[in-house]
């Protein structure tokens, strides 16, 4: 069976290969763990990649509790994408100056 060339980024633990490779050979069989858990399984998998010290840790944050809150029907926090973008290419006054404006505490400088 030929493999595609992305399979080990695809795919990153044996486990979630594992998946893959059953359903490919025996489609009847893999029927039986449901799809959404395999992909969950990968998302996972490729969560624990990320180093706690990246960047990308604050947008994946985001962007799974927005997913969870449409999920669950809670309200989409407002203008989430706008301040994470603004936050990230904020220089420390500024995200010093935007806490302040919206926790209401007074501006010193």
């Amino acid at each position: 069976m030929p493999l595609p060339a992305t399979l080990i980024f695809d795919y990153p633990t044996s486990a979630v290969l594992a998946d893959y490779l059953r359903a490919q050979i025996s489609p009847d069989e893999a029927s039986v763990k449901d799809p959404v858990f395999t992909e969950l399984d990968q998302l996972e998998s490729a969560l624990s990649g990320i180093a706690e010290g990246d960047d990308a840790r604050a947008a994946v944050t985001v962007r799974l509790q927005t997913i969870v809150s449409k999920w669950i029907g809670a309200p989409e926090p407002a203008n989430t994408t706008a301040v994470t973008s603004m936050i990230g290419s904020a220089t420390a006054e500024e995200v010093l100056s935007f806490i302040d404006a919206e926790f209401g505490l007074p501006d010193d400088g």
